[in-house]
This record gives structure tokens, sequence and C-alpha cells, in this order.
């Protein structure tokens, strides 16, 4: 292994230095405050490791509760997520998930919500989305802002009304006016200083933390003065003049401090000029590695005075408690299957039909890897395929029993948790999303059998949480397409009671077939692909193959309704 990419070991590192007490469950990559034993609200944030000190550097008194760290420029996994909600509190705490927006911590953290809701008990968990990113205009809704440094100063808010008692949805409703009225607003930008020539060159607007392309590079930049008088412009577009403005000036890693002090010297008069400025800071806050760059992050605290309070508030005491290290119990994660009752779930009335049903289009999915690989390659990394074949993999070796299937809204949860931890990538989380809020439509005290009407419930469920998570609907060139094409198929009452012939199901095979083919001449809105698009308009562009995830989905529903074309089935056997 690579002991320099080991988040592990920088973890332990970070241990006997962090200034306030904590324990780190070092097999799951999770900071935990070590002195939070109140009833207060746990504030919970992480994402990728390499943006030290973010998020580990922020768990203490007025900050963090916990911090989870995902590999190099990587979200953390669900599993991790609810190890981190496990450790920080009890089901009847209430928790702050603190998110930076980005697609797979955005599907991450939601999914381990909806976990830890559904299946654990948890009753009182909200997500807080920071996008504090202007420098890209025109963002597509579907995708919105990039989150970047602005996120430290919301944990630093929120953590402190945590830290004075403020119940969670005073938190909640308080940071979210601060985001959604574009109060909190950043800019970055990179690059490469030669002090021989005193000019700087590759000057590139937008740039993302994680190394994602500027709104503009290739200026005609050579000098801070420019950049400066630049970003103030862009600031003077998205705040009120004269707003009252903590100003923060982030490293991201890279940048020498005598450069830091020289755009400082550029920036904060052009700055002053137009603003209140009325709070300085200025260090390494959150970083993107190595990168030499800075980011500019202004929060207009106008009418909200208050916060100057909590931005000022340390996270050092002086504790007898000693930072610990230890093992995450594994074993709760076994326990998720046993949370579920099985008794207040409806009945399969053939299990073994769903067990070849479930065979049929896993085995469907793995025949089409290398056709899903050649798709993704177009606009992803071309490993969709891979991904879910190792994701599909997994399940026909996990779930080898009929009577796995015998309640289904247990089997769809269990179907979620291995997925989001077995198959990787956006495809194991939207699709742990999708399954997980299926589940949902199978509760019934009587234990009654389950009717065509419950899957159509569950279908519809899957494709209002894959909406909610993603930001995508019809159209958007996602996995919903085909899905949101298959409900609207059975919304004809008659479809929706019995199928009425070999017909009907031969109509929504070519009906799914045709809406997965459709999205080759759309432009994608959502997920990683919307990203990689240059500007562009809204007019039909066509590629040379329709998305991968659509395709998936035509692929496996068709294994499922193969079982059914040479059966006799009533409303009974067929669900």
């Amino acid at each position: 292994m690579n002991s320099l990419c080991s988040i592990h070991r920088s973890l332990r590192g970070f241990l006997p230095t962090h200034s306030a007490p904590v324990t780190l469950f070092h097999n799951v990559q999770v900071v935990v405050r070590a002195d939070d034993h109140g009833g207060r609200v746990k504030v919970i944030s992480g994402g990728g490791s390499g943006h030290e000190p973010a998020h580990a550097g922020y768990v203490g008194p007025n900050h963090l509760t916990t911090a989870i760290a995902g590999e190099i420029f990587a979200s953390p996994s669900v599993q991790q997520i609810l190890a981190g909600i496990l450790a920080s509190g009890q089901r009847d705490d209430a928790f702050l998930l603190l998110v930076n927006n980005y697609t797979g911590d955005r599907l991450n953290f939601s999914l381990a919500r909806d976990i830890a809701m559904n299946s654990l008990g948890f009753s009182r968990i909200e997500i807080l989305m920071v996008a504090d990113d202007v420098a890209i205009e025109n963002v597509q809704e579907s995708v919105g802002r990039r989150g970047l440094a602005g996120c430290v100063l919301m944990i630093k808010i929120a953590g402190a009304m945590a830290e004075d008692g403020k119940n969670l949805q005073e938190i909640h409703s308080y940071c979210s006016e601060i985001s959604r009225e574009n109060h909190l607003v950043t800019i970055g930008f990179t690059f490469r200083s030669n002090l021989k020539s005193g000019e700087i060159t590759s000057v590139e607007i937008g740039k993302g933390i994680h190394g994602e392309p500027g709104a503009s590079r290739n200026t005609n930049f050579a000098n801070f003065e420019d950049i400066a008088q630049h970003l103030v412009e862009k600031f003077r577009n998205a705040l009120p003049g004269k707003s009252k403005i903590v100003l923060m000036l982030n490293n991201l890693g890279g940048t020498s401090q005598h450069l830091m002090n020289v755009f400082q010297y550029n920036l904060i008069p052009r700055i002053s000029a137009h603003f209140e400025v009325v709070r300085i800071v200025s260090g390494t806050f959150m970083t993107s590695l190595d990168q030499e760059g800075i980011s500019v992050t202004l929060l207009n605290i106008s009418g909200r005075e208050e916060i100057l309070n909590y931005l000022s508030r340390g996270i050092s005491i002086d504790s007898h408690i000693k930072s610990t290290l230890k093992d995450f119990d594994l074993f709760a994660f076994n326990q998720l299957s046993a949370s579920c009752n099985v008794q207040e779930q409806k009945i399969q009335g053939d299990p073994d039909l769903l067990f070849r049903i479930f065979k049929s289009a896993c085995n469907d999915l793995l025949a089409e890897c290398n056709v899903l690989n050649e798709m993704d390659s177009e606009l992803g990394d071309g490993d969709t395929g891979t991904t879910i074949s190792q994701g599909v993999t997994h399940l026909l070796e996990r779930f080898t029993n009929p009577e796995d299937f015998r309640h289904p809204g247990h089997f769809l949860a269990q179907l979620s948790w291995e997925l989001s931890g077995q198959m990787g990538g956006s495809s194991g989380a939207l699709y742990g999303i999708f399954f997980q809020a299926a589940s949902t439509a199978f509760t019934f005290p009587n234990a009654s059998l389950v009717k065509l009407q419950d899957w159509l419930e569950a279908l519809h469920r899957g494709n209002e949480a894959l909406k909610a998570a993603a930001r995508a609907k019809s159209g958007d060139r996602t996995m919903l397409d085909p899905l949101l094409a298959i409900e609207e198929f059975f919304k004809n009452p008659l479809l929706a009671l019995q199928w009425q012939s070999l017909q009907d199901v031969m109509t929504l095979v070519s009906l799914v077939a045709k809406s997965a083919a459709n999205t080759q001449n759309m432009i994608p809105k959502a997920g990683r692909a919307a990203y990689t698009m240059e500007n562009t308009t809204d007019s039909v562009k066509s590629f040379k193959y329709p998305d991968p995830g659509a395709h998936a989905v035509s692929i496996w529903f068709q294994g499922i309704l193969k079982c059914f074309r040479n059966t006799r089935y009533d409303d009974h056997v067929i669900l």
C-alpha cells in the first residue's frame, strides 16, 4: 500500500496533535468528540480526504461532533457515515449532517440518513447542503453550486448554536436561510507563480477543490491586481453593496504565506471599497492537497451580527480527557437486518418466483458489462459496467435462498444495504437510495399478501427518492427516464389492477427499451456527466450512446419480464 495515500496513517498522525480530545474509530475513519455527553444536537460533517484540516480538524467544542473521512477526494461510504451517526449518539438524539454539495457526498449522506431513519429507529436527522461557489454562472439546477471553503464557516455557526442548546429545527432553519439567500459565497482560483519574473501564469478562476475545471482558464491575468479586481466584480454581482461581511481567505494548500500576504494586499482594499468588512480571517482552512491557489469567501452577516460571536469561539479546551484510538464495532452493521421486523412486513405469495426474477435480472446485467463500460466511456470513466457487475456478483452470492424473498420489504432494504457497500461509485448510492425508499411500501401489521399495487407504490417511492437525492427529472438523461416510463405505463387503471395478456408484457419491454434509447438525444443535466459538458444550450444534442444508467435499467427490467413470458399468472402469483 502507498503509505503517502494512507488515510489511516494520516488520522493516526492527526490524533495526538489535535487541540480537543477525540476518539478515532480508525477502522471506519471516523473522528468523534470525546467529551460530548450532553443532549445537544450532534453536528456531523465529512467528505473526501485531501482537504485537511477539514474535516477532522474541526471536531470539538463549538464545532463538529463527528467527522467522517473518505479516501482522497472520494466521498465516505454509506457504511462509514452510518458508523459516524451510531458513534455520535442514540436514537432519540438529534443530528445535523452538514455536507458540501458534491454528487457522491450528497447521495451517500442521503442514503445513510434514510437507512438510519427507516431501519434503525432514528427519527431526527436533517441534512444541510453547503453550496457557496459563485464562480460558475448558469449552473444546472440538478447539479447545483459546489461546496467550497464556506463549509468551514457553516460548521462554526452550526456547532456554536448546538453548543448553546439550540434545537435541530432552529439550527437547520438558521443555516439553511444563510445558504438559500446566498449570504455565503466563495470563489477560488489556482495559478503558478514565478518569483524570478514576478509573474503568475496558468490562472484558472473557479477551480474546484478536487481539481475540477474552473469557470475560465488560460486567462490573460498576469498579476494579483487583475485577479483581485475580477473577484470583486463577481462578488458585487452576488451580494448587495455595503453589506456587512466576514472575509475569509483560504490557502488551498500550496501557496506560500508570502504570496498569501501579497494577494491580501491587493484584495482587501478593493473589497473594502464596496462592502463593510467587519472581520477578516486568513489561513489554511480547506485545502486541495498541495494546490497552489487561494479561495475567497464572503459571509453577509447584515441583520445577523450574532454570527460574529459564533465565529469567535475556539475549539481548544483544557481537559484531562485524552484522545483515544478504537475499533468501531462492525457487528452493529450485522444487526441492521434484525432491526427490520419481518412480522410487520407483507408476505410474498410465491417467493420462488421472485427469486427467479432476481437471478434473471442479475444475469442479464452481467452479460452486458462490456457494453455498459463502452457507453460510459463517452461522458464518464468507462467503468459503469464493471461497477454494476461487481455489485451484482456480490448479490448473487448473498441471496441464494428463495426464503430470502419471503418479505419483499425486508429484502429490498437488504438489497439497498448490500449495493451501497459493494457496488461503489454513484451507481451504488443511487440504487441504494432507490431500493431503500421502495422497501417502505411493504409495511403492514396484518402480514397480508403482496399485491401488484404494492410494487407500484414501491416503484413510485423509489423514483421520488431518486428525484430528491439526484435532483433529476424526466429528460435529464439518467436512470430515472426508463423508471418513470414504467411508472407512467401503470397509471392506466386497468393495468394497475391486473395485466391483461402477454402482449402487455411485451409492450412494456418495448416501452422501457425505447425510453432508455431516447436518452441518446438528451443533454445530461444531473450527475457527473453534467459537469463534463461545456456551456451549452438546451437544444437536443445527439451522442453516440444512450445514458449507461438508463440502459442498465432497461437490461434488468427486461430480465424481470422474461420470467413472465411463459408463465400463467394472476394478481396473487405475479407479485
